[in-house]
């Protein structure tokens, strides 16, 4: 009879250890462990919205003037993510992409830069 529930604890402990392996790496669904944590730091799109407004609030706090560290940074997205974000408001009117002498690239949001903001 103690046969049996003998049989069970190599199993319970195989399935708690897989339990733990997929908690420690369940980030790998495309889930950001950030929007879990505090969604309103979560990357603007995935809370429904356009992320434009919330880009041209960050450029204000920046005097105009981004880089993709700043997009990771204030949204916790990757920063191919970032980058596509910023390219997508690129318009070469209001946006524009710059790249220095230093050769680090900036997007410029010129409007911001005009009023002096």
């Amino acid at each position: 009879m103690g046969f049996p529930l003998f049989g069970l604890i190599p199993l319970l402990l195989l399935g708690g250890g897989i339990y733990l392996v997929l908690r420690a790496f369940g980030d790998r669904d495309g889930s950001r462990r950030q929007d879990r944590i505090n969604p309103e730091r979560a990357a603007p799109e995935t809370r429904g919205r356009s992320a434009a407004p919330e880009v041209y609030r960050l450029a204000q706090r920046h005097a105009g003037v981004l880089n993709v560290s700043n997009v990771v940074l204030e949204f916790g997205i990757d920063p191919h993510e970032a980058e596509k974000l910023l390219d997508g408001l690129t318009d070469g009117q209001r946006v524009v992409m710059d790249v220095g002498t230093d050769g680090l690239v900036r997007y410029v949001f010129r409007e911001l830069v005009a009023n002096g903001q």
